[in-house]
């Protein structure tokens, strides 16, 4: 789902009000997670600890502490409480912290939260734990050693009894971030573009698509098909089209949203909201990219700030804007399932227009799990091609993630700026790069990175 803000277009949604928009019914949930899951398998030989009073603070003044491989048990008593353990991280070890339900009356939604020794919020979980249901797995990579505070609290109201372990374990996985946990059976998707006189879950659209618009998503859903062994079709009829998209009066400031029901994708789309425009509807464009963040959702992907559904938060994500993780990876340019679109923490900041400056295409993070899920498009540009980095702010300027399947490559710029060239590829992990590295003209707000090494550079 999309939203816009009012000084900047923006993209949120919670949880609740997008479970009809998420892809529910038909859908594998199993995830495909990696590393430890939390329990006492899992995490090693974990020790029972004692059973706490609730008298643990729920600030930094505790001195209860949570050692590696001991668990501690304790309960959440009341509405708003917290117990912050202290523990000790080392720069460069990655952990794994479990918050489960326990006991007789066990706490029906635990919450994680860790802080750096100031007590400034550094991460948090929800629903983390693979086929947990609401018990709570939160991977951490320390960047600096020392004390930190791991909280144990409720999601909102609940109380009850909780487990608490941590141990050391494997980083997290970026692309478990973004992986809603299910694959479209069908290589071969016919889409369909909804007109006034249909019904679509007991609606009707608000008017039919312009042909320009059709093409946009046409667009928009090739760069998908650039990348994988997905093929889209256009179909003139709605009975047994796999993508049923239609123009809608959504909420407020919403741009979009997509779900999936009886094996079929929804996508539905605000014509009136910010960028749907003829120039907002060209690659880079705020339009373009509404897009392609949907289709997305169509496809299996989720937001790296979800906070439900068994699906992990991003490292270092506390909130679902102006919040790019410890690795600063929570961006448009490196996953377009972001609601941080572009690149706010690079030099230049956020563009200043709806018409470019957004991500042109799915990014390495995307192009990561899609090709793990549908196979890797191998036919895509196997010659020798120049990408040409942009001089100008324009309509069609924007960033794209370089998928290249053969050929000796060259990334080239003509202009007069400073230039930036960067030939490493994105590696896919909990780190500075782990979406790729940018290459780009100091004030331009576009081009990309490098999501593969296939290519010689």
């Amino acid at each position: 789902m999309r939203f816009t803000g009012n000084s900047a277009y923006t993209w949120a949604a919670s949880l609740p009000a997008a479970e009809a928009f998420l892809p529910m019914e038909e859908a594998d949930t199993s995830h495909n997670f990696r590393g430890v899951c939390g329990c006492a398998g899992c995490m090693g030989k974990v020790e029972p600890g004692d059973v706490l009073a609730n008298t643990i603070p729920g600030d930094s003044s505790t001195t209860e502490t949570l050692t590696l491989g001991v668990s501690r048990t304790s309960a959440i008593d009341f509405v708003g409480d917290s117990d912050w353990f202290r523990v000790t991280l080392v720069a460069g070890q990655s952990y794994a912290f479990a918050l489960s339900a326990s006991g007789a009356s066990p706490l029906t939604d635990p919450y994680l939260e860790l802080r750096d020794a100031n007590g400034t919020l550094l991460a948090i979980d929800d629903d983390g734990a693979p086929a947990a249901g609401v018990d709570s797995l939160m991977r951490f990579t320390a960047t600096s050693s020392g004390t930190y505070y791991i909280s144990a609290r409720a999601f909102e109201n609940e109380t009850g009894s909780y487990t608490l372990t941590a141990n050391t374990g494997p980083a997290q996985n970026p692309l478990d971030t973004i992986d809603l946990g299910f694959t479209v059976a069908q290589q071969n998707i016919s889409v369909y573009f909804a007109r006034t006189t249909d019904t679509v879950q007991g609606q009707s659209p608000v008017r039919d698509w312009t042909a320009q618009e059709r093409a946009s998503a046409m667009a928009a859903l090739q760069t998908y098909a650039n990348l994988t062994n997905l093929t889209f079709t256009e179909t003139n009829t709605q009975a047994g089209a796999r993508f049923v998209l239609s123009l809608s009066t959504l909420d407020a400031n919403v741009l979009g949203q997509f779900g999936t029901s009886g094996g079929v994708g929804y996508g539905q789309f605000a014509p009136t909201a910010s960028g749907w425009t003829t120039s907002g509807l060209t690659p880079g464009g705020l339009g373009f990219v509404t897009l392609v963040h949907e289709f997305g959702h169509g496809l299996g992907l989720t937001h790296p700030h979800e906070d439900g559904q068994d699906i992990q938060i991003m490292q270092g994500v506390i909130s679902n804007f102006g919040s790019y993780g410890t690795f600063l990876l929570n961006q448009g340019v490196f996953t377009t399932m972001t609601y941080n679109d572009g690149w706010p923490a690079g030099p230049a900041g956020s563009a200043p227009s709806n018409n470019y400056g957004s991500q042109m295409s799915p990014m390495a993070l995307d192009i990561a799990l899609l090709q793990q899920r549908y196979g890797a498009n191998m036919t895509f540009n196997v010659g020798d091609n120049t990408y040409v980095l942009p001089d100008t702010n324009v309509v069609g300027t924007g960033y794209l993630g370089i998928w290249d399947a053969g050929g000796t490559d060259t990334i080239s710029y003509g202009g007069t700026r400073n230039v930036t060239i960067d030939l490493r590829p994105a590696t896919i992990l909990s780190e500075v790069g782990g979406g790729g590295y940018v290459s780009f003209a100091n004030g331009v707000f576009g081009m990309g990175m490098i999501g593969t090494a296939v290519s010689a550079f």
